[in-house]
């Protein structure tokens, strides 16, 4: 699937920044927050693949909305970010349906009709 990403990433990398590719190579001007960056999201990545391989779609779900919420507080410690009364407003109900989620323990399956 990300072969296409490669390609199309590629493709404009030289169409746009081809010369100083060549020039000075792909990594140059990576510091320690670009690689914070690349393995924050590498991380991210993996973390993504258990929770679709381990959980179900709802489970899945609240763990995309719950990184949105701990990523916008990283942004207001880390940039002074400052957060609107809607995204605190939706950041409570993330936070209360995951625990109510969490709290209702597994449901019996149905029967199956013959």
């Amino acid at each position: 699937m990300s072969a296409i990403g490669i390609l199309a990433g590629s493709a404009a990398m030289f169409i746009y920044d081809g010369e100083a590719v060549l020039k000075n190579g792909f990594f140059h001007g990576y510091d320690s927050y670009v690689l914070a960056c690349i393995c924050s999201n590498a991380f991210g990545g993996m973390v993504v693949a258990n929770v679709v391989k381990y959980a179900d779609t709802i489970l899945k779900g609240f763990a995309s909305s719950l990184a949105i919420v701990l990523s916008c507080l990283a942004a207001v410690l880390l940039f002074n970010l400052q957060l609107s009364l809607i995204f605190f407003l939706g950041a409570c109900l993330v936070t209360a349906s995951i625990v109510l989620y969490s709290a209702a323990g597994p449901v019996a399956p149905r029967p199956k009709k013959d």
